[in-house]
């Protein structure tokens, strides 16, 4: 097989000059734009209103299945995965560089997948960052970018990889604090999706209840149903009429994802469950005050949504990072083609199931090709069925007496497990601990919470 190819090339975008940055950076957090420390960093509050042609230098992983786009000089985003079974663009690839001013400094674009450490659109968001590209012996491609915010001194690294013959894109991403003092962080990582006729939010089956962060269309913060809300469906876009950012309440499975119901593609999401606690969906809205985002933010690109991952159950929480401490996050993206939903996914394979009476109908997909791969049912009328299976779907009929009492799992020829017992009729989510952290009861505790939440004078009290 041969190995994943690497090439550089320049793009041109349409392009709305950044202003010149401030000659002060803001001392005190108050005086920064979204309230949060940025000093030594200036900010950036101002761009020019008509366009101009930039060219940019992107960086190009591609095999046989997925064609991956880098562009280094804007905080080394990963702004396009071109699927080319399904010949479309898998992340929202802003065609312009339009700024909104949402990020820590100021401009922001709406583009890609971004890295979110530690806070949401960083300092560096618009900037250029290291990078390095390599291929290892196995002929698999990974590209390198690594930032030290000056703000804290703490540092990131993201390795993105694309390995011969998987329709998977793997990143793994280390957040570490080289310095003497404890600082406070969180994690997320934001992948921009288009939004399309009948696009949804995709969460795992037995998810029935959201978080919802606070205001939009469904008011203060609090728990929603999912997908149905009295009534409404809140997974589909369309039906999200102002702004909203939603949190999956205990996922205990490790995916998620977005699927565009038209043209029966989308992408999964998969990360360890166990590490990776925090799943956000996010939309502008599709009312007119959430349309004007879209003007905001791009001239040709259409509207767009976010789906994120992190470690921690919502973005109004925090931690401190100890002195030497080092956590590693590791994500994967698997495009959908021709799957007709998404019932569950893994890093190596995604399926979608419907149960019928006396009988199971699955479509299924697997990373790479998996020649003499096995479908087994366990339950009351177990069965094994042996298939050849890819990156493009493969339908599979299954007649059961009573199928919502079974468990499916996927093997490969070797017996290695490609998804691991799955109950066709999962049992709604464990009620959460807690989505919000309780309010601690020691003066220890509370000043401890006041200082991850960034309250720095309560906290001395």
């Amino acid at each position: 097989m041969p190995p994943v190819s690497v090439s550089e090339t320049t793009l041109l975008f349409p392009s709305y000059p950044l202003g010149r940055p401030d000659r002060e950076p803001p001392l005190q957090p108050e005086f920064a734009p979204r309230g949060q420390p940025i000093y030594p960093y200036p900010t950036i509050e101002s761009y020019a209103r008509t366009p101009e042609t930039r060219s940019l230098r992107a960086v190009i992983l591609e095999n046989e299945f997925l064609r991956l786009t880098f562009l280094p000089e804007i905080n080394a985003r990963l702004w396009s995965i071109w699927d080319k079974l399904a010949d479309c663009e898998a992340l929202y690839a802003n065609p312009e560089l339009k700024p909104g001013l949402v990020g820590l400094r100021g401009c922001w674009y709406a583009t890609g997948i971004e890295v979110n450490f530690p806070c949401s659109h960083t300092v560096t968001t618009t900037d250029e960052i290291p990078h390095e590209v390599f291929v290892d012996d196995a002929g698999a491609a990974h590209f390198v970018a690594w930032d030290v915010e000056a703000v804290s001194g703490m540092s990131w690294q993201c390795i993105t990889t694309l390995a011969p013959g998987s329709a998977a894109v793997g990143m793994e991403t280390r957040l570490a604090n080289p310095t003497d003092l404890p600082h406070r962080w969180f994690f997320w990582v934001n992948a921009a999706y288009p939004i399309h006729e009948g696009t949804r939010f995709v969460l795992p089956p037995s998810t029935t209840r959201i978080f919802n962060e606070g205001g939009g269309a469904h008011g203060l913060a609090g728990f929603l149903g999912y997908p149905d809300n009295h009534g409404e469906d809140i997974g589909l876009l369309s039906n999200l009429k102002q702004h909203s950012a939603f949190f999956a309440v205990a996922p205990d499975e490790g995916f998620f994802g977005l699927q565009h119901t038209a043209s029966d593609t989308g992408i999964a999401h998969v990360a360890d469950p166990s590490l990776v606690h925090g799943r956000k969906l996010w939309s502008w809205g599709c009312a007119p005050d959430g349309l004007v985002w879209r003007e905001v933010l791009t001239d040709t690109g259409g509207q767009y949504c976010e789906v994120q991952s992190g470690p921690l159950p919502s973005q109004l929480e925090y931690r401190m990072l100890a002195p030497g401490q080092v956590m590693v996050q590791r994500d994967t993206w698997l495009p959908l083609r021709g799957l007709g939903g998404l019932s569950h996914a893994s890093a190596d394979a995604a399926l979608s199931w419907e149960l019928v009476s006396g009988a199971v109908r699955f479509n299924v997909l697997t990373a790479a090709e998996q020649p003499g791969a096995t479908v087994r049912l366990d339950g009351p009328q177990a069965m094994e069925y042996v298939l050849d299976l890819g990156p493009r779907a493969t339908p599979v009929e299954l007649r059961l007496l009573s199928p919502e009492e079974h468990r499916v799992t996927l093997l490969d020829a070797t017996g290695l497990p490609l998804v691991e017992s799955v109950p066709l009729s999962p049992a709604p989510s464990r009620e959460p601990h807690r989505i919000r952290a309780a309010r601690p009861a020691t003066a220890f505790q509370r000043a401890r919470w006041h200082e991850w939440c960034g309250a720095r004078r309560a906290a001395e009290k």
